[in-house]
């Protein structure tokens, strides 16, 4: 009979000698030596094992994030891996490699660790199942968009007035953003913060430009930038007159009644 089986690994040695003796009841004996094969036979894996647990966010797509290996007593083995649970279409196995299969859905700001089961399979149809934790490594992600709250200026503001307020679309969450003017439209405008604000609203004549372009770029705190383009409109303004002329300031006297003096006019913006 078999004493301890787990002994018996055709993968370390596929036969074993070993001898016998009979003894009658007179006392007398005969030894025999007898081989036995080991018959090999298909174990099932014992474990799965994983190179790396981690990957970047937003990681494209065929990014390999490790290699999977199979612990098995069957020396010689192959073995084909399938994930049975691939967190919601992140992930994909080809051939013994991990790898993203949808980088959009790994954001370390909604979820910084994803689970998975994987599964492996011995050539005589034997598996193993295993669940694993992917680590989603936060990265610094460039910003996205500027938006501006408003647009619009009435013509010849007062230095400082402010146009709009500045906020950057980026999917760091909690990340800072700083503001500069790439081109302020020949000094018109300048940024105080995340403000827009008039820098010189003398040159904000609406007869002359209804509209002015310039251009921001909002830096992280990473330093990845991103650039926009806006369009700034003057709005017409009714203007107070600012002088008056008159062509005439003498008169002869006696004159008669209706006489012209002077013809007026009115200087204005």
């Amino acid at each position: 009979q078999v004493k301890d089986g787990s002994l018996l690994d055709f993968d370390n040695n596929s036969s074993h000698d070993l001898k016998i003796r009979t003894t009658d009841s007179g006392g007398k004996s005969y030894d025999k030596t007898f081989s036995i094969q080991v018959q090999n036979q298909n174990i099932a894996p014992t474990d799965i094992s994983l190179d790396r647990n981690s990957v970047n966010e937003l990681s494209e797509k065929g990014t390999t994030i490790g290699t999977l290996s199979t612990n098995d007593v069957d020396r010689e083995d192959n073995h084909t891996y399938e994930l049975l649970d691939d967190a919601k279409g992140r992930f994909d196995i080809v051939g013994n490699q991990l790898q993203v299969k949808d980088g959009s859905l790994l954001d370390f700001d909604n979820n910084s660790s994803h689970d998975l089961k994987i599964r492996t399979t011995d050539s005589g149809g034997k598996s193993y199942d295993k669940t694993f934790s992917i680590q989603v490594q936060n990265q610094n992600n460039a910003p996205t968009d500027i938006n501006l709250s408003s647009n619009s200026v009435k013509e010849f503001s007062n230095n400082g007035t402010t146009i709009a307020t500045l906020t950057t679309n980026d999917v760091d969450a909690g990340d800072h953003h700083k503001y500069k003017l790439l081109h302020d439209a020949k000094g018109r405008f300048k940024i105080d913060g995340n403000q827009l604000k008039v820098k010189n609203g003398h040159l904000l004549d609406f007869d002359e430009n209804s509209s002015h372009d310039l251009k921001i770029r909002t830096t992280d705190s990473g330093g990845k930038s991103y650039d926009k383009t806006f369009t700034i409109d003057v709005l017409n303004q009714n203007n107070a007159p600012t002088d008056i002329t008159i062509s005439g300031n003498s008169v002869k006297e006696f004159s008669n009644n209706g006489t012209t003096i002077a013809t007026l006019t009115t200087n204005g913006t």
